[in-house]
């Protein structure tokens, strides 16, 4: 589980482990790096909730796609679950090297407690402009089961990859927006990134590239279906197949974008503009965000939600979720404010919507408007060009692609084993 900015490596294999499936993706090195391979196997619903079990899955159906992708002994950085990954801040003096590490398992040990012979426990210092108390720094703990590392390093080399680096989800999803924050004003911008995936929400603050504050929450897609399933009667399958189908803008987790996606999808948010769609508004200041990007022009992997039309109550496939949503604005509320304290003169400047569920409009459009927030749909790789040798298995063709920053994050981080 790196955690420490190493000199990247090129042709790196990401392999995002996720709930509903795991995903796959390779560039290629360069300054513009173009996708060479991509490949998704899905988990079926009856084995996401155990981990062994897709485990099992993965180690099935992976050297099947490796072989249609034509991949074999190449060296692979893999993604920790963030379902099974512990994130505790901890507050500290002022220390380093090896008090500040003692210091660190001591207050990890009291907030969760826990044998750590059997634990991989790393922490980093988040930048030194946190309160007001200038004895103390801000310290974020990321744990995860030695056990569980092990199984994913045993997966990757029981399929003729070479291990690379395990890296966890929040650091690989910050990685993936590293060209739009590279500049070293945009060390002033906060950003909110908001992976809302199939087994929960992942709450992610940075600034700039470094980040200061990461959550998970379980409210996701699993608990919508839930839901929708209380609604329309039926088995969860029916009920996340009706689910989808109420959403404005509906894509499977393994979608993948066209290079005309991006158009269609901005396309498709002018017409909801059209539609009479009230904007987003945002008490914001005129910091840096107000000159995004260069030339007031968004990067392609952002689309506005502004103009974005809501959904009709008429609708007869719509289901009624604002409760689970209402609950995930407060959880997201409550994360700000721990912000807030931590970085007084800090606002969250912009929001970015990630993962499978961030397809849902209505969901990101009502959350953004409880949050007070300017926000954003992310579409990690619309900036990638496709090489002319791109291979590509399990994944189909779609406008945007939000639940793949984590690969994409993988394929930009550095490697330690």
């Amino acid at each position: 589980m790196a955690l420490n900015i190493l000199k990247r490596d090129t042709g790196l294999v990401g392999l995002d482990f996720g709930y509903s499936g795991l995903k796959l993706l390779q560039l290629t090195g360069g300054d513009s790096p173009a996708i060479l391979r991509m490949g998704f196997i899905d988990f079926p619903d009856a084995i996401r909730e155990d981990f062994d079990a897709r485990l099992h899955q993965a180690r099935q159906h992976l050297p099947k796609l490796l072989a249609k992708l034509q991949l074999k002994g190449a060296r692979a950085v893999c993604s920790i679950p963030a379902a099974l990954t512990v994130v505790h801040h901890v507050q500290t003096p002022r220390l380093e090297g090896a008090e500040l590490e003692r210091q660190v398992r001591e207050r990890f040990l009291q907030a969760v407690p826990c044998d750590l012979d059997g634990v991989v426990l790393r922490h980093f210092v988040v930048p030194p402009e946190s309160r007001g108390n200038q004895g103390q720094q801000e310290v974020i703990c990321m744990a995860v089961s030695r056990d569980v590392v092990m199984k994913l390093v045993s997966l990757i080399k029981s399929c003729r990859l070479v291990p690379a680096a395990m890296h966890v989800e929040p650091l690989a999803m910050v990685r993936a927006f590293d060209h739009i924050t590279n500049r070293a004003e945009d060390s002033e911008i906060t950003t909110l990134y908001l992976d809302v995936a199939a087994q929960g929400t992942g709450i992610i603050v940075a600034h700039g590239r470094d980040l200061v504050f990461s959550k998970m929450v379980n409210i996701g897609g699993a608990a919508f279906d839930k839901r929708a399933c209380e609604q329309v009667g039926g088995s969860l399958e029916l009920a996340h197949r009706h689910r989808l189908r109420a959403n404005q803008v509906a894509a499977e987790p393994g979608a993948v974008a066209s290079n005309q996606g991006a158009s269609r999808q901005a396309s498709a948010a002018q017409a909801r503009s059209q539609a009479g769609g009230a904007p987003i508004e945002a008490d914001l200041p005129s910091t840096a965000v107000a000159d995004e990007r260069r030339q007031g022009r968004l990067p392609p992997e952002m689309q506005s939600l502004e103009g974005a039309a809501d959904v009709a109550e008429n609708d007869p496939l719509a289901i009624d979720l604002r409760d689970l949503w209402d609950t995930l604005a407060d959880e997201i509320s409550m994360c700000i404010r721990y912000h807030q304290s931590a970085y007084p003169s800090r606002r969250i400047d912009r929001a970015i919507f990630l993962g499978g569920e961030s397809a849902n409009v209505d969901l990101c459009q009502h959350v953004a408007r409880a949050l007070r927030l300017r926000a954003h749909l992310g579409d990690p790789l619309a900036r990638l060009s496709r090489h002319p040798d791109l291979l590509v298995a399990g994944v189909t063709e779609s406008q945007a692609y939000p639940g793949w920053a984590v690969p994409l994050g993988l394929c930009v981080s550095p490697t330690d084993l």
